[in-house]
């Protein structure tokens, strides 16, 4: 067979084979996109609830054998408190006996007494899949969340009041006066250690005022199969442990297996929880700066003349502020020029290039008319921070000169809906403190949802030049100088030359895209139906044609061949 005929036969096979293989390809993807997982009557599988930061995790030493009769009956112990959880109930104890009494597991949930039975279940949940990734082979463990506790052994440890393992947690920022503070917070917690031990919950929290216009939330609670006596040792014990951890921290929690105490600035907890209350509705303060708006400034008070120099030098330091903010998702800058002034702006996170430079632009303008005979100033705007000096100060995380923008009523004015929204807040606020410092920019954004009309939406931020703990003490001291008591809605600012907080019932931060409304099951599997039988289409007309524009080619060639063939022979006769 001729070289050109093979050639033509492998490129027509090798089609051919191309076709039916994509073909069926694409029907096999049609069929696995356009299944849509099916739950009892025909929802949607629900999505399981992502695992939340756990505080402190203990596995002990003992080991078992993953073939052993331990771990199945371990897996019918977290089945069984998992469907405790699901009951509603806040608190469970359960044996799971085996034939080998080495192979028996016991358990225990205890989730806080203010938390919703679905915060109880999800929290249960996830550290069911925590202790199971993490301490897989151990015989004895325990796992503390804010939300809830969790443990097993091989060993009965019901009715006893256990302080091993233990976990301590000061807060990062200290209060002003630790002589005065840690006699009143030993007070207050040994107040409240009768209230825990002697109701059935084995919970209790309560609120203390603090000299100045803070307040002081403390809360214990045991485990609810201890009597009342060991439900109190337990938590003298934890009490008895602060001094060492937690001597002048504005906040702190000692953990046991059998009880925990915790103190804070801010109201951690829900005062008014109940489980089949229907969340309520917020108070909004409406505070909207959509564009960029003046907040506050605050010059130093040193009014000598400013030396030459100085002023020089600080107008070459606003004109490299100015220049860095047209850099491309540049939100934060520092420097200094000849050591005489030392400066820094910083933009909110979430801004695009453009108004990040137009920020800056208005700050550096409006600070050098409003303080023009400071040696060190700092101005806030709604979306960027600039600031100067002439001593160096990076190093440094400060909360003073500061700003807030909060609606604080009077004493005698009662909001019905103060403490849930109150807690809401508190607990975002630490929680964007806690991420913002770890996060590479110091900068997040958080929205929960608090009943179907209404969405908080947080937003924290620290200068880039921070630590981790410095940006995570700034965001935290905070939350421990709103005044909780008083706090009239939700809807306001704390800005620090550092850090800054804020917080509203509307959306004020951008994101990288508009949220969208998402296509149906239905809809997308039209859709991807659509998509299948355009490329089958497109795919078999392309083959057909170029099937059919082969064979024409060899019939053609074919004939050729034929008619020399028969030319030839009439001349080999006609010689």
């Amino acid at each position: 067979m001729a070289p050109c005929n093979i050639l033509f036969l492998f490129l027509l096979v090798t089609f051919l084979t191309f076709a039916t293989t994509a073909t069926h390809s694409i029907n096999d993807l049609s069929n696995d996109t356009m299944t849509v997982p099916q739950h009892g009557s025909g929802g949607l599988t629900p999505v399981t609830a992502p695992i939340s930061d756990y505080i402190h995790l203990n596995c002990s030493s003992e080991r078992s054998f993953f073939s052993s009769g331990f771990q199945s009956n371990l897996e019918d112990l977290f089945s069984f408190l998992s469907s405790e959880a699901a009951s509603n109930n806040r608190f469970s104890i359960h044996p799971v006996n085996g034939e080998n009494p080495s192979d028996s597991a016991f358990g225990m949930f205890m989730c806080r007494g203010d938390v919703t039975p679905d915060l109880c279940l999800q929290c249960v949940e996830n550290a069911k899949e925590q202790l199971t990734q993490d301490c897989s082979s151990s015989q004895q463990a325990v796992i503390w969340y804010d939300e809830c506790t969790v443990r097993y052994s091989n060993i009965s440890f019901f009715y006893r009041a256990d302080t091993s393992p233990a976990y301590a947690m000061p807060r990062l920022a200290n209060v002003s006066d630790p002589k005065n503070f840690s006699r009143l917070l030993h007070l207050t917690l040994n107040n409240i250690v009768g209230q825990a031990s002697s109701n059935d919950n084995k919970f209790a929290t309560t609120q203390a005022k603090v000299p100045g216009s803070q307040s002081l939330y403390c809360l214990a609670q045991c485990t609810h199969d201890l009597s009342p006596s060991d439900c109190k040792t337990c938590l003298s014990a934890a009490i008895r442990e602060l001094p060492s951890c937690c001597e002048a921290s504005e906040g702190g929690s000692v953990l046991y297996p059998s009880c925990n105490v915790r103190y804070e600035f801010y109201p951690f907890f829900d005062s008014n929880s109940s489980s089949t209350q229907t969340p309520p509705w917020v108070p909004a303060s409406h505070f909207s700066y959509a564009n960029s708006t003046y907040l506050h400034h605050n010059c130093s008070s040193d009014h000598e003349p400013a030396k030459p120099a100085f002023e020089r030098d600080l107008k070459i330091l606003f004109s490299h502020m100015s220049s860095n903010a047209t850099v491309a998702n540049k939100s934060f800058y520092k420097g200094n020029v000849e050591s005489s002034v030392n400066g820094l702006f910083m933009c909110r996170g979430d801004l695009p290039s453009l108004l990040c430079q137009q920020c800056v632009a208005n700050a550096t303008l409006r600070i050098s008319s409003l303080c023009n005979s400071s040696r060190q100033a700092v101005i806030w705007f709604s979306y960027c921070m600039l600031r100067y000096s002439d001593k160096y100060f990076f190093s440094n995380m400060e909360t003073s000169p500061s700003f807030q923008k909060l609606n604080v009523t009077t004493p005698s004015t009662h909001v019905p809906t103060q403490g849930f929204f109150n807690n809401k807040l508190s607990n975002t606020i630490e929680d964007v403190a806690e991420k913002a410092g770890d996060s590479d920019g110091k900068f997040v954004n958080k929205s929960l949802k608090l009943n179907p009309s209404q969405t908080l939406y947080a937003l924290g931020q620290c200068t880039q030049h921070l630590s981790s703990d410095q940006c995570k003490a700034c965001l935290e001291s905070i939350n421990t100088i709103i005044p909780w008591t008083r706090l009239g809605s939700v809807g306001g600012m704390v800005l620090y030359p550092n850090c800054n907080i804020r917080f509203e019932l509307f959306q004020f931060y951008m994101t990288d895209q508009p949220p969208k409304d998402n296509p149906s099951p239905s809809r997308r599997k039209d859709k991807k139906k659509g998509h299948a039988r355009t490329m089958i289409l497109i795919i078999v007309v392309s083959t057909t044609s170029v099937t059919f524009f082969s064979i024409s080619y060899y019939l053609i060639k074919r004939k050729g061949r034929k008619n020399s063939e028969v030319i030839l022979r009439e001349k080999c006769v006609y010689f």
